[in-house]
This record gives C-alpha cells, sequence and structure tokens, in this order.
C-alpha cells in the first residue's frame, strides 16, 4: 500500500479473531501464560508476547503500528498522553548538566516542563527564535544534547525550516526531537527531515474528534546516541535504537505513564477517518481565514494557507502545500474576545485543536494564563488574540455562527 489512507484504515493487514474488522479491545491487566519458560520468555522480552497491561497491549501495539507504518518510523510507542510521551523523550535523553535549545514558541506545558520541572535536575534550556539559523548556531554549547521544536507552534502557527534546522543538527551531532501534534504525520513527515524522535499528542487529530487522550512517540533510527552521555549504554545494546529501548525498558515502565486498551481502540478508529477530515479542515480552514480578513474587527489573521503568510516560502518545500487548520486572529482587547466567543452559538469553548467541532479559545487566559504581558508579546501573540480550530461542520454554518457573534458586538 502507497497511498496514506490506506495504511492508516488497514495497517499490516492483520486479520483478526472470528473475521472481526476491527482489533479486540483486550480489557485486561495481565495475561496468562502455558508454562514458566514462555513467562520467561516474555518478561525478558524474547517472544513478544504480551504479560502486563502497562508494559504492553495488544489493543495499544495495534495502534502503534499503524502510527509507525503512517510515519515510516522505526518503531512507536503509545502512552496516555502527549506530555506523557515529551517527558519520556526528554528524561531519556538528558541528566544534569545537559542543556536544550528550543524556542520560546512552545505548548504552555511543555514551557513549564522545560522552566519548572527539568530545572531543578540540572538540565537548563536555551531559547532562541529557531526562524534564525544563525542564531541557532550560536547558542549551540558542548553541553547540548538536543534541539526541541513544533513544526508548527500553537498558537503562532510559525512554521520552521525543517531542513536547515535538520542540517544544523546533522552537523553538530545534536538529537533533533519534533512536536508534530498540529500537523501529525500525515501532513508532515520527519523522516524525510532526518528527525531522530518524534512527539505526538494523539489526543488530538488522530482520536477522531477528541474523543481520548493519549500521545506517541515515534523513533527513527540515529547513531546521534552513542553521544549522548546517558545513551552510552543503550548504544553499545541497541545501537541505531538505543533512545526506544532506554524508553521502553526504562523510563516508560518506571514512569508508568501507559496508554489504556479503551483508548487505543478509540484512537484505532479515529485513524480510519483521519485523511477525511484533514483534509476536510483543512478546506474549512482557508475559507473561514478569509473570512475573517475580511471582517473591519478583526486586526490580524495568521494561517498558513493566506498569501500574506510570513512563512509562505516554505509551505511547499517543508508541507507539500499543507497548511493544518489552526487560525489565530486578534479583536480589539481582551473584553472584546471574550464578548464574541460569548456570542457563538455552534463554535464550542474548549481548549482541545483537530477536533471535528470548531473549537474557540482565549490562550492568554488559559493555556498561557501564568504569563505576563511581556511573556505573551514575546510569544507572538496577545490578550486580544483567539486561536480557532476549524472543525469539519459545513464552513456555511461556521461563518453564520461567527457572522451573529461579529453582530452582537
Amino acid at each position: 500500500m502507497k497511498g496514506k489512507a490506506s495504511k492508516l484504515i488497514h495497517g499490516n493487514l492483520t486479520h483478526y479473531s472470528h473475521g472481526s474488522l476491527k482489533p479486540p479491545v483486550y480489557v485486561t491487566s495481565a495475561f496468562d501464560f502455558p508454562d514458566s519458560q514462555s513467562m520467561e520468555d516474555a518478561f525478558q522480552g524474547r517472544s513478544g508476547a504480551h504479560g502486563y497491561s502497562r508494559i504492553t497491549n495488544p489493543t495499544v501495539s495495534e495502534l502503534q503500528e499503524r502510527l509507525r507504518i503512517l510515519a515510516g518510523a522505526e518503531q512507536c510507542l503509545c502512552l496516555s498522553s502527549g506530555m506523557a510521551a515529551m517527558t519520556a523523550v526528554l528524561t531519556a535523553l538528558l541528566s544534569s548538566g545537559d542543556r536544550v535549545l528550543s524556542s520560546p514558541w512552545l505548548f504552555g506545558n511543555t514551557l513549564s516542563l522545560l522552566n519548572n520541572t527539568m530545572k531543578p535536575y540540572g538540565i537548563e534550556t536555551d531559547f532562541v527564535d529557531l526562524r534564525d539559523l544563525q542564531a541557532v548556531e550560536n547558542a549551540i554549547t558542548p553541553d547540548t544534547r538536543c534541539l526541541l521544536v513544533e513544526v508548527l507552534s500553537n498558537p503562532q502557527l510559525i512554521l520552521h525550516d525543517m531542513a536547515g534546522l535538520s542540517q544544523i543538527c546533522q552537523k553538530h551531532g545534536i538529537v533533533l526531537v519534533v512536536d508534530n501534534s498540529l500537523l501529525t504525520p500525515y501532513l508532515f513527515q520527519g523522516k524525510d527531515f532526518q528527525v531522530d524522535v518524534e512527539v505526538l499528542s494523539t489526543t488530538k487529530f488522530i482520536s477522531g474528534g477528541g474523543t481520548s487522550v493519549g500521545g506517541a512517540v515515534l523513533y527513527y533510527p540515529s547513531e546521534k546516541w552513542k553521544k549522548i552521555p546517558k545513551l552510552v549504554d543503550a548504544h553499545k545494546a541497541a545501537g541505531p535504537l538505543a533512545l526506544a529501548q532506554k524508553v521502553f525498558t526504562e523510563v516508560y515502565r518506571n514512569q508508568g505513564g501507559c496508554m489504556s486498551p479503551q483508548t487505543a481502540s478509540l484512537q484505532l478508529q479515529g485513524l480510519e477517518t483521519l485523511a477525511l477530515r484533514v483534509e476536510r479542515t483543512q478546506e474549512n480552514a482557508l475559507k473561514m481565514a478569509e473570512f475573517l480578513k475580511a471582517q473591519s474587527r478583526v486586526s490580524r489573521v495568521l494561517f498558513p494557507g493566506l498569501a500574506d503568510y510570513p512563512q509562505a516560502n516554505l509551505l511547499q518545500p517543508i508541507l507539500q502545500g499543507n497548511t493544518g487548520q489552526m487560525i489565530l486572529f486578534d479583536l480589539s482587547d481582551q473584553q472584546e474576545c471574550y464578548s464574541f466567543m460569548d456570542w457563538l452559538k455552534m463554535i464550542r469553548r474548549a481548549t482541545n485543536f483537530c477536533d471535528n467541532k470548531s473549537l474557540i479559545i482565549h490562550p492568554a487566559s488559559t493555556i498561557f494564563s501564568s504569563s505576563d504581558d511581556a511573556q505573551l508579546k514575546a510569544m507572538g501573540f496577545g490578550r486580544n488574540s483567539l486561536r480557532f480550530s476549524v472543525g469539519i461542520e459545513d464552513v456555511e454554518d461556521i461563518m453564520e455562527d461567527m457572522e451573529q457573534a461579529f453582530k452582537g458586538l
């Protein structure tokens, strides 16, 4: 199979018991064994058999395999949330004295993870404008272990030059860690840009309409691990998949951030319609961005599909012309943002994105509520900004809802 939609629906063409067209949901904590040796082989990782659902579960394994095939990755591990996935990766990579190179344009909890959770363990982060490749080069130190970037940032919608950042990471032997939650491997293929490890919040597009919370780590073969002090032993044992081994055999098991089989089942169903939903939301988002540009009360609209998008030159080489479905737009002030949201009827006030439903949120007072005005400005938005996640509804109905909300102001 060559097509992405076919891969999402059929995976590796597994046939299930009794001719079922859907993977069974193995709602169990533990698994029986025919004999003691079989049990030993499972727990030593020799047989691939399942022993305990905190470690592996057949339903979760099916989701992992579908995601792996979609991304063209070597391995995939699903976890309880996107933040659990990000935490597992950074915990496996970094030790005291190591440094992360990243952008200030990160999801709020990722920023908090770096600034508040990792710092007490002696792990520092250098924040730099990742659009400036020379500034990135200048910020690298002998202790820089990884570069962490959101391909398309949330909510600023900054598209990064992944080819340029990848070249720098290759040159300096730095691990390239990519958060691809907003686009998924359907729209951005990390393997084409020598990404070393990719993190997803499967809560978004993959869950199929915000049905469940989950995360995933996609691993690509790399020899950079032998230069990472914390992974030297793992590299001796697993070579190009040292990080995958470190996360799975130690960090993931010890932190306990496993995905439930029920969540995996919901997300497997979501995968089957991912292609349709992504294409529909992109079509709707372009029409809504153009609609918002025409509104007199809107002072700024950021959307990758618009002609005045600042990184329009990267759309084709990085995303093959894709745009995603998120829009950031500005009104006059916070109060007008609140009034506008309160007038909306069909569009929901909620924090998720890439849902089937259109969702809107005021980032400054919610997911970035701990940031002051100066910090918000540095991150590229303010108290007059709204994040709009476009859904798959009939676009005429989305426009009608916004029209009546603007009239109510």
